[in-house]
Order: C-alpha cells, then sequence, then structure tokens
C-alpha cells in the first residue's frame, strides 16, 4: 500500500515540477490523479488514499505548471492563514520557492514541514530536499 501511495505521489511531484514538455508534464498530473482516484475508491476508509485522492493543493500545483511558480506561489501564499498547520502546505511553498531561486525561504519552508510531521517517510525527504539545499550554497 504505501509503495502505491509513493509512486502516484512521485508521479504527480514529477508532473507538476518536471522539466519536460508542459503536454507531457500534463499527462503525468492527469494520470497519477486518475491512480488516486481509483486508488480512493478502492480504499475509501484509508486515510493516505483520502489525502492523496483530496490533496488540497492540486489546483495550485496546476497552476504553477500553466502560469509558473510566481503565479503559484501568490495563490499559496493567499491560503497560508488556512493551511499553515497543513505538513504539506509548507514543501508546497518550498517547490515553489527553490524553482524561482529562493533557496533560504524554501529551505525554512522544508523545515517547518519536517515539524509538522511524525511520517518517518516524508521525514527522510524532508531532510534529504534540506541538504540538498544547504549543499548547493
Amino acid at each position: 500500500m504505501r509503495e502505491v501511495l509513493a509512486v502516484i505521489y512521485l508521479l504527480l511531484n514529477e508532473g507538476y515540477l518536471s522539466t519536460a514538455e508542459r503536454g507531457q508534464s500534463r499527462d503525468l498530473v492527469d494520470d497519477a490523479e486518475r491512480l488516486a482516484a481509483q486508488l480512493y475508491d478502492l480504499m475509501p476508509t484509508e486515510p493516505a488514499a483520502c489525502a492523496l485522492a483530496g490533496h488540497p493543493l492540486a489546483p495550485l500545483d496546476r497552476a504553477a505548471l500553466h502560469a509558473g511558480p510566481q503565479a503559484a506561489l501568490g495563490e499559496v501564499d493567499a491560503l497560508a492563514a488556512t493551511l499553515e498547520r497543513h505538513h504539506l502546505y509548507h514543501p508546497t511553498r518550498a517547490d515553489l520557492l527553490r524553482a524561482l531561486g529562493r533557496a533560504d525561504e524554501s529551505r525554512a519552508a522544508d523545515r517547518r514541514a519536517l515539524e509538522l510531521t511524525a511520517n518517518p517517510a516524508e521525514q527522510a525527504l524532508l531532510r534529504r530536499r534540506i541538504d540538498r539545499t544547504d549543499d548547493a550554497r
């Protein structure tokens, strides 16, 4: 189950943050969203499937895909009061800041996400991202 969720999450991230052509990126996102919805249909009481299928930041990720990271960051920042305590808010913001070359702010957003999550896999991923940002200095 965790492996399936991880693959779907990776597909979403690759689609949102890919350097490939926008058409290919949209295809990845569409496929990942379809798979997440199917997984939710099969396991509607599984919290991880619910979270992935109803990812609250998906429209913002689509904004980044179509309008660019600066526009998406504006949308994300507008939701700060609502999502500040949501651990997925901060990595999304960190990705956008990283895309804009704002490494210090990106690192701070990843650190905030690390404080908010108890999931060991997410913690490991966030630590790697923070380390990569530190190494890029």
